[in-house]
């Protein structure tokens, strides 16, 4: 009987992922308006932003109403959804400028219009590009059945991939601002950006990180955290493949 309703389920749930671009799933009342779920990719976005315990646990350090929020590797945006929940409930008013950055031209259309169903898009930039290096163009290869796993290779050829330009990111966010929570999942640039803005990290009250490579590489970078003052705020999640890190200033 347990079998026979695991498989109703999972068939109900390969139907859904087909239907819901034309009958999405619509949560009522986010934000400041609904948020609806269209597709298999928003679907992803949506299991792993909420319903992991990684991103909630911001809500236990927000002492202040954060004022500028900065979203990278935005994906569908779901993480500032997650934050404006937060803040909403916390502080009751959400003044928070929103900066978010996608590399994927897609992605970047669901970002606007889910940002838009929630009331959000007057308190966002949303900004289109790689991030990491300060200039030039690199090849972002990701798999089409998953457009939240990707990789950038800088020295592959372009085929299999897409070429795309790097964001400047000292253009984007504003000099010397607080940056109140930075989110950072960049699928394995994070050493790059670690590399070439550390001030970025330095000006960051909470530091909400996804850590990629060997475990020998994340140790090491974790290491270079500690020197910038950063530590673990909250206990890491560690999986096989990445590190999810809550950070915040000695």
């Amino acid at each position: 009987m347990f079998e026979s309703k695991l498989l109703s389920m999972n068939s109900i749930g390969f139907l859904f992922r087909r239907i819901s671009w034309l009958i999405p799933c619509v949560f009522l009342q986010v934000g400041k308006g609904n948020l609806s779920v269209r597709g298999k990719h928003e679907i992803a976005s949506c299991r792993d932003v909420f319903l992991s315990s990684n991103y909630w646990r911001l809500f236990e350090h927000l002492s202040d109403s954060p004022k500028l929020i900065v979203d990278l590797g935005a994906h569908c945006g779901h993480f500032s959804i997650l934050c404006n929940i937060c803040i909403l409930e916390r502080f009751g008013e959400d003044k928070a400028e929103y900066i978010l950055v996608e590399a994927l031209p897609s992605l970047v259309r669901r970002i606007t219009r889910l940002v838009d169903e929630v009331g959000l898009l007057a308190q966002s930039t949303i900004i289109q590009g790689l991030v990491g290096r300060k200039s030039g163009t690199a090849c972002l290869h990701h798999d089409s059945k998953n457009l939240l796993a990707s990789r950038v290779d800088v020295n592959e050829p372009v085929a299999g991939g897409r070429l795309l330009n790097y964001v400047d990111l000292d253009s984007v966010i504003p000099d010397h601002r607080q940056i109140d929570i930075l989110k950072i999942d960049i699928e394995g640039s994070e050493y790059e950006l670690f590399e070439n803005y550390a001030s970025i990290f330095r000006r960051a009250k909470i530091v909400l990180i996804e850590i990629h490579g060997t475990m020998e590489k994340r140790a090491e970078i974790e290491f270079r955290f500690e020197q910038a003052g950063l530590r673990n705020i909250s206990p890491p999640i560690i999986r096989e493949r990445e590190s999810l890190l809550l950070l915040g200033h000695l």
